[in-house]
């Protein structure tokens, strides 16, 4: 007993307690329950393996299904949208990317010169992106997104925020690459407020605009004579 305290999770230990003693004094053989004689196969256990992995693709599949279907639903306008949908696949023109092949001189970021310019570090990992950040209203998560995958980062924003503030999440991101643009071809910048005050002001406006486009029909006008 003091060894299965020692090596094995209470979980485990309770699991191996709970298995019954044989009387008659019989060798423990092993068994296995996959097949019907309990016996190993490499073709049972290929398809066991196989199986798995389809119901894993299944899985991936539709919580991939259900995350771009949110994105499409947000109220943003469409090239926010569609800029989100690409860094997510990471087919923006990152300089890593455009290093890749071989349309940028090298993939350093131009921004703080110590990281390669992926566009995770675009978006979450740069000092100037950090700083933005910081500044809005995902403050409190960016230590725990600025280093994984745009589609990881984005995923796990979204399933603690919401969904106004992950739109606005959107646009920032769409915002900072935009900031970072202008650097590169323009040599200007804009400080982090201005930055999210600008993300701010385009979701404002274009719900704005959207409202006034299909105005609320009132009770009165549909109920009356």
């Amino acid at each position: 007993m003091e060894k299965l305290n020692r090596i094995l999770l209470p979980a485990d230990k309770e699991a191996i307690l709970s298995i019954p003693v044989s009387w008659s004094g019989g060798q423990d053989s092993l068994r296995w329950h996959f097949e019907k004689m309990r016996v190993f196969t490499v073709k049972s256990g290929y398809c066991l393996a196989l199986n798995d992995r389809i119901q894993g693709s299944v899985s991936n599949l539709s919580k991939s299904h259900n995350w771009w279907n949110l994105l499409w639903s947000l109220v943003l306008p469409p090239k926010v949208k569609i800029f989100i949908w690409r860094a997510c696949l990471n087919v923006v023109p990152s300089l890593e990317n455009l290093y890749h092949r071989k349309i940028a001189a090298a993939p350093s970021c131009t921004r703080c010169a110590s990281h390669v310019e992926s566009t995770s570090h675009a978006l979450f990992g740069c000092k100037a992106a950090r700083r933005v950040w910081t500044a809005s209203h995902c403050s409190g998560f960016l230590a725990l997104v600025r280093r994984l995958p745009v589609m990881d980062a984005l995923q796990f924003l979204a399933s603690h925020l919401s969904l106004d503030d992950f739109g606005l999440t959107c646009m920032v991101a769409w915002a900072i690459w935009e900031d970072r643009n202008a650097l590169l071809n323009c040599g200007t910048t804009k400080e982090p407020e201005m930055v999210i005050a600008k993300a701010t002001t385009l979701v404002d406006e274009f719900k704005g605009s959207k409202c006034a486009l299909c105005p609320q029909v009132s009770p009165t006008a549909v109920n009356g004579p």
